[in-house]
């Protein structure tokens, strides 16, 4: 069964605030399901494959 999780528990999960996850789905950053106009949700595999892809697009810093 396919597991969906709200913003909130994706900012838990990766550490950041809510409204984050929210720049993320705004920008089209990572993979949702809109419930209704105000609800969101973001299945489990879409957060585990946002994490992925992150890890492997590390930015390095300006000068180096």
């Amino acid at each position: 069964m396919t597991e969906f999780l709200t913003k909130a528990q994706c900012a838990e999960i990766l550490g950041v605030p809510v409204r984050t996850i929210g720049f993320l789905i705004r920008t089209n950053q990572i993979e949702f399901h809109r419930i209704n106009s105000k609800v969101v949700r973001i299945r489990k595999e879409a957060l585990d494959a946002f994490i992925q892809n992150s890890k492997s697009h590390k930015r390095t810093p300006k000068g180096n």
